[in-house]
């Protein structure tokens, strides 16, 4: 109807008019640019706020298991040491018996530790990395991500330096069957653990060099691995605590 009027309208040379009709054609294309464009920004920011919410909850849950892997390690590093001063100082408190089993039980293990976020994972290959307009979270998510993988790959070079020292280790202990468990992470989702300490020979290994420098190893990886398990915990409860900077 519009086009037939302006066609019209050149017909009759009534300049006037066409430039009335063309003026209500653009201004009609621009305001149908900006109620898309509009549309378009309000379909971005609840998608924006959506992918917050996923990554609030999500980074939570990163940092309490960062925290529970810092906190089996640090348990380790106690029980370990405690065995070693008592070793050095010749007197096994009987009291401290149960704690230094199980330290001994758990010495070649480590704990994982939180993974990747899958959020991130998803919104970076999608393209939706872009919605988030905090450049610190940005950065703070990119953090995390990096140091995740490069404490995966420390991780593994970790526990095969534990595994060396193993028939050392276990040389004065008695111990039950091996058992299979449910391994979070492992490519078949199961792992195995011996069976539980019955007896120590104390007095052997007092007297065992060797053991006593393997004992001071394991010291050293469980440390390694509760810095890093640190260092991702601090990164996760970053990204948190921006998240609820931006929330509020």
């Amino acid at each position: 109807m519009l086009l037939r009027q302006i066609t019209k309208n050149l017909k009759s040379q009534n300049w006037a008019a066409v430039f009335l009709d063309l003026a209500i054609v653009v201004l009609g294309i621009f305001l149908g640019l900006q109620v898309s464009q509009w549309y378009e920004h309000q379909q971005e920011k609840e998608l924006e706020s959506s992918i917050l919410e996923r990554l609030r909850a999500e980074f939570e849950v990163r940092a309490a298991e960062a925290a529970g892997a810092i906190q089996f390690h640090q348990d380790e590093i106690t029980s370990l040491n405690l065995l070693l001063q008592s070793l050095e100082t010749g007197s096994f408190d009987e009291t401290k018996s149960i704690q230094i089993r199980e330290g001994l039980q758990n010495a070649m293990g480590y704990d994982l530790g939180p993974s990747r976020s899958g959020t991130y994972i998803e919104i970076l290959s999608s393209g939706q990395f872009r919605l988030l307009r905090d450049q610190q979270l940005r950065s703070a998510l990119s953090l995390y991500d990096d140091l995740v993988a490069k404490a995966t790959l420390l991780f593994s070079n970790f526990q095969q330096n534990q595994r060396k020292h193993e028939s050392v280790f276990y040389r004065y202990v008695n111990r039950g069957p091996t058992r299979e468990i449910e391994l979070r992470g492992s490519p078949t989702g199961v792992g195995f653990m011996h069976g539980e300490i019955s007896e120590l020979d104390f007095e052997a290994m007092a007297s065992d060099a060797e053991f006593l420098e393997v004992l001071e190893r394991l010291v050293e990886y469980h440390t390694n691995f509760q810095f890093w398990h640190s260092n991702i915990n601090r990164s996760a409860n970053q990204v948190v605590d921006l998240l609820k900077a931006g929330s509020s």
